[in-house]
């Protein structure tokens, strides 16, 4: 399959100061959602687990703080750099480095689907996903909502914790939201995340044998509500 452009958004967003501009997406957070996920009987102690997209590695602490066995990879350097203590590899979401039939269950959190400039890549996501689940296995999907697109709020701005600013600004570029990240010190990048209507990410998860089990609105479990949930968390299992 072709790849995608050089050096495409992903490559540099994920950047040292990442972890900063996302820090309201912590720990408490990740242990919401193991609650929540255990209660509806969708976690496994049998066999291993996969992480695909890892970042810093919060979820993998949880499940060995929970005596799960977990591995996960990521593409950013700098976020790996923070995964030290746990077992991860730098891979890219499109070739995942592992062989047929490794995991009991694969996990793509906190809106790490969407990245590519063509869905046909998200669709190899969804593919290497399968590969490498055991039949039977559970891929769980994180996804922001389709209705995002409208609800865009166009500027915002941070600090960082060395005073540095930034002035983030939103835009809806068809089935995308292009983020653009100006800092007061002259950096720059931007982020980009393609949303999907749910019907369609099923449609997609179903080409590779994902059938649909689970799906609520919320970390704490919050019933699903296309018009009012804040997340889209699918559980798909392995169908071959």
């Amino acid at each position: 399959m072709q790849l995608p452009n050089c050096n495409p958004w992903y490559t540099t967003a994920f950047n040292p100061r990442y972890p900063h501009l996302y820090s309201h997406r912590d720990n408490r957070e990740t242990e919401l959602l193991y609650d929540t996920l255990r209660a509806r009987n969708l976690l496994f102690h049998d066999g291993f687990s996969l992480d695909a997209a890892c970042g810093t590695g919060r979820w993998l602490r949880c499940l060995r703080t929970h005596n799960h066995r977990a591995v996960g990879f990521d593409l950013s350097s700098s976020q790996l750099s923070a995964t030290h203590d746990l077992m991860t590899v730098r891979a890219d979401l499109l070739h995942f480095p592992f062989r047929n039939e490794t995991f009991q269950q694969v996990v793509s959190l906190f809106s790490s689907f969407g990245y590519f400039s063509d869905e046909s890549f998200d669709q190899q996501q969804l593919n290497e996903t399968s590969r490498v689940l055991v039949p039977g296995g559970t891929f769980l999907l994180d996804t922001m909502p389709y209705r995002a697109l409208n609800e865009i709020v166009a500027t915002s701005h941070f600090t960082f914790p060395d005073g540095v600013t930034a002035e983030i600004k939103r835009e809806r570029i068809g089935d995308k939201i292009r983020k653009t990240i100006l800092l007061s010190n002259g950096e720059s990048w931007e982020e980009q995340l393609r949303l999907y209507p749910t019907a369609h990410i099923d449609e997609m998860a179903a080409t590779c044998n994902l059938r649909l089990v689970d799906r609520f609105g919320s970390y704490a479990g919050d019933i699903f509500d296309e018009n009012h949930a804040n997340r889209v968390i699918s559980c798909y299992v392995q169908n071959r």
